[in-house]
């Protein structure tokens, strides 16, 4: 798996807030499927989700990420709720099938989380499933 954009630093008051977004190009050389993970800090049910898709507005309760509770930061690859639940997402991770070509990343806030707990995202990668990880 090659990381297409690793660990793309997020400063603080870049998480999306409720309604708020946050895009990031990035570039695919090759076509393929891949996924999407992020470091992330969600303790409560209050601040746990976003919205999330590639190249498109991420639209209606099917396209929300819901992060299992954890406390303190930690790798979470992005899912889908779908027809699941706040807590049992359908699409566990989320494969996106991806043209080569320039892409990018959009996250919409559900949440309204204060500014003092907004950073709640370090880091974002996207990863290429299709490219066996070098050992």
């Amino acid at each position: 798996m090659t990381p297409l954009l690793h660990k793309r630093p997020i400063h603080l008051g870049e998480w999306p807030t409720a309604g708020g977004k946050a895009d990031y190009p990035f570039p695919v050389p090759t076509a393929g499927t891949s996924i999407v993970g992020a470091i992330v800090n969600a303790p409560d049910l209050a601040s746990n989700s976003l919205y999330v898709n590639i190249d498109a507005e991420p639209i209606g309760r099917t396209m929300i990420w819901d992060i299992p509770l954890i406390s303190g930061y930690q790798f979470r690859a992005v899912s889908w709720r779908g027809n699941g639940t706040a807590v049992a997402d359908q699409f566990v991770p989320r494969v996106f099938a991806l043209t080569a070509g320039t892409h990018t990343l959009i996250l919409r806030g559900r949440e309204a989380i204060p500014t003092s707990t907004s950073r709640r995202l370090t880091g974002l990668e996207v990863t290429d499933l299709d490219v066996p990880r070098s050992v």
